[in-house]
């Protein structure tokens, strides 16, 4: 190969492949008690939003047919907002 002219394909050893990133805009999903939501197929209603910073850090969800509520991490489900799957209802 030449300095001054370098070939233009690499060789496949030299091929990079770059992923995909998940690009996720920053939304403002607004959780309070009382507000039915849905992730995938689940619904439930938020029972208690814990965290004393700018953003809520764990939201407790009882989900429809089950008996005991289960902390949600508020981020976690920002993604799946930022995604499409979780929907405020």
């Amino acid at each position: 190969m030449d300095e001054k002219n370098p070939s233009p394909i690499p060789s496949a050893g030299t091929q990079t492949v770059e992923p995909n990133p998940v690009v996720v805009t920053s939304m403002d999903l607004k959780l309070k008690p009382g507000t039915r939501i849905q992730l995938g197929l689940r619904k439930g209603l938020v029972d208690q939003v814990r965290g004393s910073w700018k953003k809520p850090y764990d939201v407790r969800v009882l989900w429809d047919d089950e008996k005991y509520p289960v902390f949600v991490t508020h981020r976690g489900l920002e993604l799946e907002f930022a995604k499409g799957r979780l929907k405020v209802l």
